[in-house]
């Protein structure tokens, strides 16, 4: 009994051991796929360090093999760092000239009206002054002696007739009222208007002369003539306004001024009156105002001061916000305390319209466009240094307030309504920031003589001012020397003294330097600008600035500026070459210059893909070479003349020696000055040829690789042989393991990058995951074409180069997937050879323990 206790208990023992057995062979089986998975996500997880290999052992190729490195970078750069320096130095300097010729001519054509009628106010003054001295008269009374008494020389010997008198022929008073002839000479002030009046600045006749207009307009106007009447107090009817325009213009000017300078006729005499005023300020000491001699151009000049304005109350508002120039515009515009509460130099626009009590609310998108402009539309601050964008902007609102087409067309560029924010703002340029704060503004500059004389002698005065004299400052050889001399250059100095006897151009401090900063800081700096924008020097609208780039491309083509070629080192080093036309004119057009440097123009060397066809030519490409000199209307010598300049000079000497000066730039986030390296030209060039075979459209295949243990790197383009127009900034982030900056995603770090581990697992997930596919997918704007051939494209490189990575680095006989099929295989058969035995024994032991 005791015996077959024993036998049914090792019986159960038995069946349990084989039971377990069963259990354990069936485990192996998914252990030997567990091992294989790990195994082969070891492999994903070496694909971050694979790709940084490649791009480490691409990048040297590259930089050897394509001869276009940082050519479009820097010659982009060169032209856009050239344009400020030709601008001032060549552009408003050869711009001096026609700019002092217009000043003379419009002076000249001004003078002897302000000539007259600074006589005819003098001489009015004075009558009424000496009648109070020698008669004991009070103002007021004398005044109206003058007006009113029509035998005012005889009762008291004056000089000259009154206004009756003359006007009546000494038979009857005029009776013009004391209010009357008050207004009609000192002016009068009527709601927010200023109008003039004949006694105001005796010393350039500026009030007489504008009261003579203002009776011009009434006598065509009766819109004028009626506001006329009013300002003066007297009916159009009464004759007295008349009276004294032409007790003026009939009596005064050709009787009593005139003897001023008799024999001379009038424009012979304001000739001289020119000379001894620039040179020394002789007839007008505080200068004649600039304003009054272009006077057409009297607002734009107010508008320069006017956008000036806007933009230094948001530098002073941007220094009170800690640097903010974002708060700082949104306080301009809508805080309507700013003024109150940091001392601005203007009132905010809220401020001034809502006087103080609410926000007009401008949106951030129209502070931008209004200050910045939008597409083709003026911003206030556009082409700043002439105004011109104020200028432009409210032509702009002009129209709109008559015409509703322009107004709805104006809402929708600057994302703003007409009634309750362009009105109020066009209303604030106008009424405030032009009338009450700029309006006081002066344009002075016309003399060399003020504040203090230069006493230079007439004769050389006038050689000076001869366009025919190639040493003069209105001759455009002339001024070149001049400015060679303001710059140091000893022989045009001693040039110039030779020709015009002036030892103290030579002297610092003295006229020397008084007529250099005349010349070249009030006129080159200040008046230039003025007129060779609005008087059209080069075309409709164009300031020195934006003509720059069209002496730039001449000097590039034939040296037009300096033919021994500009040096490109701000500092001076010597660095020269951006030339093709130095020392040998290429005598390439403008127009033919223009296409080249167009960076739209897909032919262009200055446009990437078109520089892979100058490549091309270059390596002696005959169809290419055609093609090339029909679309830019070359000859044989002026193509090999770019050709060789481009891949030898350029390429070789400034390219390397310019790359980081001429590829400066503010970053997007810290707006500090950055730049490229040739180095980080590179990684942008692997960039294109990743995405799609730009460079080398057959693929870039530096060869075997030590680092990954392949014989070729061949296929490690994504865009090969399919171009999947991925951009560059996409690349970028893709290819980026560490921080960078990504528009609009909220991630501080970069977790979409391939190339680190924080991001590669979500492109291994997005392989199976959907919602992870749409997620990349979005946040880097790509479609389902880009996204797929990444993903494809990722197995490609893990079948190819991240298994030999792994296998060299860890030094074993078989790589990692070949491996790990083995331990499944091993598994799966070792579970299955387990599995049969331990079944065959289980059913062994059941029919046994049956019998």
């Amino acid at each position: 009994m005791k015996q077959f206790k024993i036998f049914i208990m090792l019986s159960k023992a038995k069946l349990y051991i084989s039971v377990l057995a069963i259990a354990f062979s069936l485990g192996l089986m998914p252990v030997g796929a567990l091992i294989n998975g790990y195994i082969r996500n070891e492999v994903y997880a070496e694909i971050p360090n694979t790709l940084l290999q490649i791009q480490e052992e691409v990048l040297p190729e590259i930089e050897s093999q394509f001869l276009g490195l940082g050519i479009p970078e820097v010659l982009d750069g060169i032209r856009n760092m050239l344009a400020p320096n030709i601008s001032d130095d060549v552009v408003k300097v050869e711009a001096i000239p026609d700019t002092l010729l217009i000043l003379q001519n419009r002076t000249l054509k001004k003078l002897p009206l302000i000539i007259n009628s600074t006589g005819a106010a003098n001489i009015i003054y004075n009558a009424i002054a000496n009648l109070t001295i020698y008669n004991s008269s009070t103002w007021d009374n004398a005044r109206n002696q003058f007006f009113n008494n029509y035998t005012f020389q005889d009762d008291f010997s004056t000089a000259i007739e009154g206004i009756s008198e003359r006007m009546m022929g000494g038979t009857v008073s005029l009776n013009y009222s004391s209010s009357t002839s008050s207004k009609i000479l000192y002016g009068y002030t009527l709601g927010d208007t200023d109008y003039p009046g004949i006694l105001t600045d005796l010393e350039t006749g500026v009030g007489l002369i504008e009261w003579l207009d203002f009776y011009a307009d009434a006598e065509v106007d009766p819109g004028s003539r009626s506001t006329m009447e009013l300002v003066y107090n007297c009916s159009w009817n009464s004759k007295q306004l008349q009276n004294v325009s032409a007790y003026i213009t009939t009596f005064l000017w050709p009787e009593i001024v005139k003897k001023e300078y008799e024999p001379l006729d009038i424009e012979t005499y304001a000739n001289s009156v020119f000379y001894s005023q620039w040179t020394n300020g002789s007839y007008y000491p505080s200068g004649l105002n600039l304003e009054d001699i272009l006077e057409e151009l009297e607002f734009e000049m107010k508008s320069i001061v006017g956008a000036y304005y806007i933009s230094k109350t948001i530098r002073e508002i941007k220094l009170y916000t800690e640097d903010n120039e974002t708060l700082a515009r949104e306080w301009f515009f809508n805080n309507y305390t700013v003024q109150t509460n940091i001392s601005s130099t203007l009132k905010g626009v809220s401020e001034h319209v809502s006087n103080v009590t609410y926000s007009l609310n401008y949106t951030s998108t129209a502070q931008e466009r209004l200050l910045d402009g939008y597409l083709d539309s003026p911003g206030l601050l556009t082409q700043l240094s002439v105004g011109l964008g104020l200028v432009k902007w409210m032509v702009l609102y002009d129209l709109a307030i008559i015409d509703i087409g322009t107004r709805t067309l104006m809402e929708t560029t600057y994302n703003a309504t007409w009634n309750d924010q362009l009105l109020p703002l066009g209303e604030y340029i106008s009424d405030y920031l032009i009338r009450d704060i700029v309006a006081a503004v002066e344009e002075k500059g016309l003399e060399l003589g003020i504040p203090d004389a230069s006493n230079i002698i007439n004769s050389t005065v006038q050689d000076l001012w001869d366009p025919s004299n190639s040493h003069s400052i209105v001759n455009e050889s002339g001024i070149k020397k001049w400015f060679d001399a303001y710059k140091g250059d000893i022989t045009a100095q001693n040039e110039l003294n030779a020709t015009f006897n002036m030892d103290e151009f030579l002297i610092y401090n003295t006229t020397h330097s008084q007529f250099y900063r005349w010349i070249f800081n009030t006129i080159r700096l200040i008046i230039v600008p003025i007129l060779f924008t609005y008087l059209n020097f080069q075309g409709e609208n164009v300031t020195p600035l934006e003509y720059a780039p069209v002496v730039i491309l001449m000097q590039w083509a034939n040296g037009t500026v300096d033919s021994s070629g500009l040096d490109l080192d701000p500092f001076g080093s010597g660095t020269k070459g951006f030339e093709v036309g130095v020392p040998t004119p290429s005598n390439i057009s403008l127009s033919t210059a223009t296409a080249l440097f167009d960076e739209y123009n897909k032919s262009a060397f200055i446009n990437k893909d078109g520089l892979l066809k100058w490549i091309e030519a270059y390596e002696v490409n005959p169809t290419v070479q055609a093609e090339l000199m029909n679309i830019f209307q070359l000859n044989n010598t002026q193509f090999n003349m770019i050709t060789n300049w481009l891949f030898t000079t350029f390429k070789n000497i400034v390219v390397p020696n310019m790359v980081e000066i001429a590829t400066a730039y503010e970053h997007p986030i810290t707006h500090l000055p950055e730049y490229y390296t040739l180095e980080d030209l590179t990684v942008f060039e692997f960039y294109r040829q990743w995405t799609n075979g730009s460079l080398f459209k057959e693929g870039l295949d530096p060869g075997a690789s030590l680092i990954i243990g392949v014989d070729s790197l061949d296929g490690w383009e994504v865009g090969i042989p399919t171009s999947t127009n991925i951009t560059k900034e996409v690349a970028e982030i893709l290819w980026s393991p560490t921080t960078i900056w990504i528009p609009f995603h909220t991630n501080d770090l970069n977790d979409l990058a391939l190339t680190n581990h924080l991001g590669f697992p979500k492109w291994f997930k997005a392989m199976k995951v959907s919602s992870t596919y749409n997620y990349l997918k979005n946040a880097l704007d790509l479609n389902n074409d880009q996204m797929d051939a990444i993903l494809d494209w990722l197995n490609f490189i893990r079948d190819n180069f991240a298994l030999s990575l792994l296998q060299e680095e860890s030094g074993l006989p078989l790589n990692h997937d070949e491996i790990g099929n083995i331990y499944f295989m091993s598994f799966i058969i070792s579970g299955s050879v387990l599995l049969a035995i331990s079944a065959l024994f289980t059913i062994w032991l059941l029919l046994t323990k049956r019998k």
